[in-house]
């Protein structure tokens, strides 16, 4: 283990808990915190012998594990350090463990918290039992392969089209309940048209009811899209928002370049290099935040209590769409950032940027709220470093002298605060090159050392 866990539970015939050591073996911790023991109970028939345990225990094994890499947000693979196989008359009771259910990370008590996983799971009967298991392997892989990616790069498309598969698994299970709804609708629909308008009555009523309800449900049915499954379940969820609408839409897109495949040559390249041209392109968020967005939609789905102060800190992040953003760059006057409400406060740190940079907003429709924000809040890192590709956008792209000193002294502003993400002027230019913005003037700057 890589931190301090203190746990103990037992979940159909499989015993997990920590040990400082294993037993008869002569096995260092590379972390100094022991290791997870994980016991599973199998029964062999006369013709099988204990050979064959890897075989007859790796299902329950993998499900152990999802809950694992779940409830302490670690990788846990088939990996380990030692397997070995026994006969113990007696199953697991032969232990005589007197050990209760626990569950501690760096002395936090996160018991309860498990208690209530465990009791999710022990309740949920044979299909939605699978489906838990299922969710939680595929969240497991996405944190698998985006732990390896961490170092290798090679990753980041398998990561995020494992963690979608959690969200598409779990919309496709509400496919019968949005049909069912939205042919309830469309027979309401077609029977007041009917009856109030066209004023059918009796088997007429009833013979016209039934073809027009037909012939709208097979245009209407066909039209449920993954997007509107997705949604639907952030809706059931209460996790449906401006932010996650949006965000969906974007990792759907993402999904389809993965999935589908694309051209993926590109003549130029950004740090850090990668050892494959990538499918997944546009980087709205960090692969993490996907990780916490849905394992809150798990959690939130088993009504258990994980992830929930990781949501709460994403979720100020999250940005809002493009049409609430280019409302409010419309303004006509423009608020202090103290002042502003949630969503122009995802507008100012953040929201535009990613719009100006990914071309569904030019630049020139945001002059005016850059020129008002530049003049107000040119000591606020949070703004500076939040925008700072969409100032450099901006300085290439205006001739107005007294704006352009005015970025410059935000560049200034942004090395003496040492807010600056790219950590080097330098290492952005490259970045907006590989987005194809010209920064000619930026380099500028460079070359005479005036910023670096």
């Amino acid at each position: 283990m890589t931190r301090d866990i203190e746990i103990w539970f037992y979940l159909d015939k499989c015993l997990v808990e920590t040990v400082k050591n294993i037993e008869d073996e002569e096995i260092e911790a590379p972390f100094d915190f022991g290791f997870i023991k994980v016991s599973i109970e199998f029964s062999l028939k006369e013709y099988e012998t204990i050979s064959n345990a890897g075989m007859l225990t790796r299902p329950k094994y993998l499900a152990v594990l999802g809950v694992l890499s779940f409830i302490s947000d670690e990788p846990f693979d088939v990996f380990g350090p030692h397997t070995r196989s026994f006969v113990q008359p007696n199953g697991l009771e032969g232990f005589n463990s007197n050990s209760t259910t626990k569950f501690k990370v760096e002395n936090v008590d996160l018991t309860y918290e498990l208690k209530e996983f465990l009791s999710e799971i022990n309740g949920a009967k044979g299909h939605e039992q699978s489906l838990i298991f299922s969710l939680l392997d595929r969240w497991r892989k996405g944190r698998y392969l985006e732990k390896e990616n961490e170092q290798s790069l090679l990753y980041l498309d398998e990561a995020t089209l494992s963690y979608f598969h959690v969200l598409e698994l779990l919309g496709n299970n509400y496919s019968n309940e949005i049909t069912s709804k939205l042919i309830e609708k469309i027979e309401t629909l077609v029977d007041d048209v009917n009856s109030n308008l066209l004023f059918l009555t009796g088997d007429h009523l009833e013979q016209k009811n039934s073809e027009k309800t037909n012939l709208i449900k097979s245009v209407w049915t066909s039209e449920i899209s993954i997007a509107s499954k997705i949604n639907y379940l952030l809706k059931k969820l209460d996790l449906y928002t401006k932010e996650t609408a949006f965000w969906v839409k974007v990792l759907i897109d993402q999904r389809n370049s993965v999935a589908h495949g694309r051209r993926v040559h590109y003549d130029k390249a950004i740090f850090p290099v990668r050892p494959f041209f990538p499918l997944v392109f546009d980087d709205l968020y960090p692969l993490e935040y996907l990780r916490v967005f849905v394992a809150k939609v798990i959690s939130r789905y088993l009504d258990i209590p994980f992830y929930n102060e990781e949501w709460e800190e994403l979720n100020e992040w999250l940005i809002v769409d493009l049409n609430t953003t280019k409302s409010n760059i419309n303004h006509e006057s423009f608020e202090s950032s103290e002042n502003l409400n949630d969503d122009a406060k995802k507008v100012l740190y953040g929201g535009l940027n990613y719009f100006i940079l990914t071309n569904k907003i030019d630049i020139k429709e945001a002059h005016r709220f850059y020129e008002y924000y530049l003049n107000n809040e040119i000591n606020n890192d949070d703004f500076l470093c939040s925008n700072i590709e969409a100032l450099v956008i901006l300085y290439e792209y205006q001739d107005d002298q007294k704006l352009s000193d005015k970025i410059f002294s935000a560049f200034r502003k942004i090395e003496e605060l040492d807010c600056n993400p790219y950590l080097r002027f330098r290492d952005l230019m490259y970045y907006l090159d590989y987005y194809n913005f010209e920064t000619n003037n930026l380099e500028k700057l460079i070359s005479t050392k005036e910023i670096k």
